[in-house]
C-alpha cells in the first residue's frame, strides 16, 4: 500500500510542480536531509519507503508479543489495523511529496 501511494503521489507532485500549480522547495548544499538522501527515480524511493513501512509492521508485531497481547478481539484487530494503515499512508505520501518537490528543484536547476 504504501509503494502504491508513494508512486501516485510523487507522480502527482511531478505533475503539479510542471503545470506551476505548486512550486518547487528551495533546496541548499548547507542542509541536505536523510530524506534528500532517498532514490532520485521514482520506483526505487516507492520501493525503499515500502520497506520502511514493512518495518514498522515488524515492529508493531514485536510490541504486540512483547506485551503479550497474542489474541486480539476482531474490533480491536480491524481498528489497529485501520490506525496503523492510515498512518502509514500518511508518512508515505508526506515523505515522496517532500521528496518530489525537492527533486523538481534540482531537476530545474540542472535544465538551465
Amino acid at each position: 500500500m504504501s509503494f502504491v501511494l508513494s508512486v501516485l503521489a510523487s507522480k502527482l507532485t511531478h505533475r503539479a510542480v510542471s503545470k506551476r500549480k505548486i512550486l518547487p522547495l528551495h533546496w541548499h548544499l548547507k542542509n541536505q536531509t536523510m530524506l534528500d538522501r532517498l532514490p532520485s527515480d521514482t520506483f526505487h524511493r516507492s520501493f525503499i519507503i515500502s520497506l520502511m513501512g514493512c518495518c514498522y509492521a515488524f515492529l508493531l508485531v514485536y510490541l504486540l508479543n512483547l506485551y503479550t497481547e497474542q489474541q486480539l478481539e476482531v474490533s480491536k484487530f480491524i481498528k489497529l489495523n485501520m490506525v496503523y494503515s492510515i498512518l502509514l499512508a500518511a508518512g508515505a505520501c508526506v515523505l515522496s511529496v517532500y521528496r518530489a518537490l525537492g527533486a523538481a528543484y534540482r531537476n530545474k536547476r540542472l535544465n538551465r
